[in-house]
């Protein structure tokens, strides 16, 4: 017996078909035929798919099409192909300085980790695929809104309280912007104290215009086993950034952006 989600797959799979044989908006009737599902259930899971940004109802024919999340899911494919082709680099950050590497991503006012090498010697650090942290209190996240402007950056976080991270941590928008500013100017972003306490996050981004995506590439380092090499730790961060940013170009040469494609 198949069950809510299978229908719903085969639904999805049935309206990106259609719309794309006919180019127009597929009404319920169609689908519940095709299907052979009754047209309320189709109107329910329609529904659902719309909330999900996995389809979206046309006002003035009342069909519908696939949704931009749709198109998204497909680009996110085909970035995590692409990742995997530059863990060797994030690899090397971890073999370089015994220290957790990463790779991240900004998710709204949040940073997502979506390659991680975890430390032996700094197991307690949170580097973890999947992992969420504020973007305004680490590393990542400065990386990642180095090239926003004041208004971008308030909008981005304009539902953040600025309660937590480390002790060195910005405590609004207009913080952060200054504090980039200062970054910008560096070889990479060092946040010192600004996650943890006593711990010290270098970032850097690289970009992908193929892909559409920035990444930012970070080593995290406990305060007190720096001993003066915080230059050489920002240097091979940016250093992996740009061969971060080489085979991303290089792996992608026409990656499609996330979102409906034009017409």
């Amino acid at each position: 017996m198949a069950t809510t989600v299978d229908k719903g797959l085969l639904l999805l799979q049935a309206l990106a078909a259609e719309e794309s044989r006919t180019g127009a908006p597929v009404t319920n009737t169609w689908l519940a035929d095709q299907l052979n599902l009754d047209q309320a259930q189709v109107s329910r899971m329609l529904s659902a798919l719309a909330a999900a940004g996995l389809a979206e109802r046309e006002p003035e024919s009342r069909g519908y099409r696939v949704g931009s999340r749709y198109f998204d899911i497909g680009a996110a494919a085909m970035r995590v192909e692409v990742l995997a082709k530059v863990r060797p680099v994030v690899r090397g950050l971890l073999h370089a300085w015994h220290e957790p590497a990463w790779l991240s991503v900004l998710s709204r006012g949040q940073v997502l980790t979506v390659q991680a090498e975890p430390s032996q010697w700094f197991p307690y650090f949170p580097v973890r695929v999947g992992a969420m942290t504020p973007a305004w209190c680490s590393g990542p996240g400065r990386a990642l809104t180095q090239d926003l402007s004041r208004e971008e950056l308030t909008t981005l976080l304009r539902d953040e309280t600025f309660v937590g991270g480390g002790p060195g941590a910005v405590r609004d928008p207009l913080e952060l912007f200054e504090r980039n500013l200062q970054s910008a100017k560096m070889i990479a972003v060092v946040a010192d104290s600004e996650f943890e306490h006593d711990v010290v996050e270098f970032s850097a981004p690289a970009q992908c215009d193929q892909l559409g995506m920035t990444v930012a590439v970070s080593v995290a380092v406990p305060k007190h086993r720096i001993s003066g090499r915080t230059t050489a730790i920002a240097t091979s961060v940016a250093e992996a950034a740009q061969g971060v940013t080489a085979l991303l170009r290089a792996a992608s040469p026409i990656a499609p952006k996330a979102g409906r494609p034009a017409p």
